[in-house]
């Protein structure tokens, strides 16, 4: 099992990778270095990946879903309502690829700060178990 880590402005969400195409994209393109912005509840993060769309693609996300949109080539990541949601939904504009599953707490994306530089690196070995959970800084 892969997993990665996101960081920014001190808050640290560990995900666990899935099995499809993106994902292997997504891993074989890290480290990712990149600038954050928020769209509602709803974490941007611009990458340099190309991926196409996948079957699965859809665009109502499940809080802790971390997902690729092909027409915008970002990385999404969903812990509440953006603009064009519906009650109790977290609707992305485009269809987008679910490649991995937040380990964390999600909530923690609030304290994020927009504009900021993320990054996304592998987590291996015992490092996967020894990065603490988010929120706790």
């Amino acid at each position: 099992m892969r997993h990665l880590l996101i960081e920014s402005s001190g808050v640290r969400i560990r995900a666990r990778l899935l099995a499809n195409q993106t994902a292997e994209i997504v891993w074989l393109g890290l480290p990712l270095h990149s600038t954050l912005r928020f769209w509602g509840r709803l974490v941007w993060i611009d990458t340099p990946f190309e991926a196409y769309r996948e079957l699965s693609s859809r665009d109502v996300l499940k809080r802790g879903e971390i997902a690729f949109i092909p027409d915008r080539d970002d990385i999404v990541l969903g812990y509440g309502a953006t603009p064009i949601a519906t009650a109790g939904e977290i609707r992305v504009p485009g269809l987008a690829t679910v490649f991995a599953e937040a380990l964390d707490d999600v909530e923690a994306l609030r304290d994020m700060v927009d504009g900021a530089v993320v990054s996304i690196t592998r987590l291996t070995g015992s490092a996967r178990a020894s990065v603490p959970a988010a929120g706790r800084r």
